[in-house]
């Protein structure tokens, strides 16, 4: 039996690009669904199974932020796509949860190779369903991308800090450096250790709030360590 082909989810206003995204990724191979605001997407995620989102930030009616929020919760990953291109722009967008940030306008290229990189992200971490860490009083699925903490709270990532926070785990006692963050972060938008250094930053603030900002430590002239057991099971 043949698996069936991805479906994408494209929300965006203008009839003009959703047409044209439409028709390259069906030539593509992919199976294609298109809403043009909140309560059409919402209609659309409730008859269909969708493995991608491609998310207009300035939608009419309930805004793109707020969309990507509520996509986000359901573990359902974003291609955040905008006119505005500047950096505060793409650090929220990542920072609300998407996975990738297109800044408009951009070519089918582009968005079909972005495509196929988050999906082949959430692919790999499919190979781990079922396998849960369990660390230092957390508990972190990799599929879903949630962080429990030990009150049963969850605790919500973005998608490049689930990332980070995976492969600390499988990598725990071991400095990482940037550049391997980096590279399992997958995090294209930006590419340089600063973002890398923001999202540490932002994973230790959440941890503090329960008790643990000793997690995750500095190695001078090397990168950054998980110091904790991690049980994997």
């Amino acid at each position: 039996m043949n698996e069936r082909s991805p479906r994408i989810l494209i929300v965006d206003d203008d009839p003009e690009l959703r047409g044209q995204i439409s028709n390259y990724l069906s030539e593509k191979g992919f199976l294609v669904s298109v809403a043009t605001d909140g309560p059409t997407m919402d209609a659309c995620m409730s008859r269909e199974t969708i493995d991608l989102v491609v998310l207009d930030l300035g939608l009419p009616g309930e805004s793109g932020i707020s969309i990507c929020q509520r996509v986000s919760r359901k573990g359902t990953p974003i291609i955040m796509a905008s006119a505005a291109g500047e950096e505060a722009d793409r650090v929220m967008g990542l920072e609300l949860g998407a996975d990738d940030y297109l800044a408009k306008p951009f070519s089918p290229r582009e968005l079909l190779a972005r495509v196929r990189a988050v999906l082949r992200r959430q692919e790999i971490s499919g190979a781990n369903r079922g396998a849960l860490f369990h660390f230092a009083g957390f508990i972190y699925d990799p599929v879903r991308r949630h962080l429990i903490a030990g009150d049963g709270a969850q605790i919500p990532l973005t998608g490049g800090e689930s990332s980070i926070l995976g492969a600390l785990l499988i990598n725990a006692g071991r400095a990482m450096t940037r550049e391997e963050l980096l590279s399992a972060s997958q995090n294209d938008t930006f590419p340089d250790s600063r973002s890398i250094d923001l999202q540490i930053s932002r994973l230790r603030r959440k941890l503090s709030l329960y008790g643990r900002d000793d997690l995750i430590s500095t190695q001078r002239g090397l990168g950054y360590s998980l110091g904790c057991d991690v049980l994997r099971k």
